[in-house]
């Protein structure tokens, strides 16, 4: 269980019960399964494991090497016998059996470099993975708003479909008994075809958002699933928290997974260089070998074949060897590398200055997109109220005829729009505030 998924765990309420769970997400839920399942975090685990595995690859080659050899052979004609070194004019079989072993001594710190390396390389990769845990996670909270938006969307639609359906009825009654003309009923129908098209396209957009979230979690498109609406006591509290740039930008700088990424990737490439550099030095092996071998025509002195085992104690060798290797000229390889290295070094850390610039960049547009969602959605909010007020009044003026239905459709108009930015800047603030939340204790 990761500290990311424990932090977003807490960001919100309590999960719904198992029975539910599949069925009903809020998301909490959403953040755990896209943690468990999505394909993508899964592939940079996946690297992850496979760097942990090269690491003790590495770790590994600093131990001794030990082999063993066995090898049996048939010779034919004129040859020499293995065991007694002297010619001989006929077929036989021997073999030989040898234990070897080798350990590195000194190697100009290779295995030392190289051991760091492998440990920056896991690390690169764990804060690889936790970035794309984030860039994911930040792409189901605007894919979690999209379907929210989209699901009070389609109620608004609904509800102005239905009140204009009852509108257009007394139109009719209207013109049946002659006190209006049939062109407010062609405006009417109008705008009744008109939101029943904007109702197919909100449902049409809103199976495709649903579709993406089940992509996101991995949940197979036939499994109906439904998402829980925000809470407003929760939004009301969010609208009073100002969030300031200070704030934030240090959480970002020093914890960031795109940023500590850059760091391991950038030492990385130092232990690249430093290992490099390691073959200019001396190396330095010990090592040492048991060997015997055996003949099937080897004989006792009383003309007795030996035994197998008997030959091998007899023929028994022991050697240790001291090896020095010393590089005295590489045809300038050795110190060109060095030089495209240190290339590569400098690329690393401006690589990681541009994502220290760019999360900053990003991270400071989204304090002030937070603060002006916030605003937005207090005077959204006053607007529709008032707005709100101004269509009941209209209402009352038509029902007593003082109004025409065209004035009616154009205040609902008024009213409309007021309803659709509030909803839109109340879904915004909502998730702008997790996306905060996310980016500021995500890490």
């Amino acid at each position: 269980m990761t500290r990311l998924y424990t932090i977003v765990w807490l960001l919100l309420a309590s999960l719904p019960s198992s029975a539910t769970a599949q069925k009903k997400l809020n998301l909490p839920r959403c953040y755990q399964l896209l943690l468990e399942n999505n394909l993508f975090v899964r592939e940079a685990q996946n690297k992850v494991s496979a760097e942990q595995i090269n690491k003790k690859i590495v770790q590994g080659n600093r131990l001794p090497a030990v082999a063993f050899d066995l090898g049996h052979y048939f010779s034919f004609g004129k040859n020499i016998d293995p065991v007694t070194n002297g010619f001989v004019q006929e077929a036989f079989s021997g073999g030989n059996m040898e234990v070897g072993l080798e350990l590195r001594v000194f190697s100009g710190f290779y295995a030392l470099y190289a051991a760091r390396q492998s440990s920056y390389r896991v690390q690169a990769a764990e804060f690889a993975r936790k970035n794309v845990e984030l860039e994911k996670l930040a792409g189901l909270i605007r894919t979690y708003a999209r379907i929210l938006f989209n699901k009070e969307q389609a109620g608004l639609v609904r509800s102005n479909i239905e009140a204009t359906t009852k509108a257009l009825e007394i139109v009719n009654e209207k013109i049946n008994v002659g006190k209006v003309s049939k062109s407010e009923s062609y405006l009417l129908t109008g705008r009744l075809y008109s939101e029943q098209a904007g109702l197919t396209a909100v449902q049409n957009d809103s199976a495709a958002a649903l579709l993406q979230l089940k992509q996101l979690l991995n949940i197979p498109y036939s499994e109906e699933v439904e998402v829980e609406e925000i809470d407003l006591l929760s939004l009301a509290a969010v609208s009073d928290k100002p969030v300031a740039a200070e704030e934030l930008m240090e959480a970002v700088l020093e914890k960031h997974p795109a940023i500590r990424q850059a760091r391991a990737a950038e030492q990385v490439m130092r232990m690249e260089e430093k290992i490099i550099r390691s073959s200019l030095f001396p190396s330095l092996f010990v090592g040492g070998n048991l060997v015997s071998n055996y003949s099937a025509n080897q004989k006792g002195g009383f003309g007795q074949k030996l035994a197998f085992n008997r030959q091998l104690n007899n023929n028994l060798g022991q050697n240790i060897g001291i090896s020095l290797h010393v590089p005295v000229f590489s045809r300038g390889e050795t110190i060109n590398r060095i030089r495209k290295q240190k290339l590569l070094t400098e690329g690393a850390h401006a690589a990681l200055q541009e994502t220290e610039q760019e999360l900053t960049r990003q991270s400071l547009q989204f304090v002030n997109d937070y603060n002006a969602a916030r605003q937005q959605y207090k005077a959204t909010a006053a607007s529709l109220e008032l707005t709100g007020l101004s269509y009941s009044m209209y209402e009352e003026k038509s029902r007593l005829g003082q109004v025409s239905s065209l004035e009616l459709v154009a205040a609902k108009d008024v009213l409309n729009t007021a309803r659709s930015a509030y909803l839109q800047t109340k879904i915004e603030l909502y998730f702008k505030y997790q996306l905060l939340q996310l980016l500021k204790t995500g890490f």
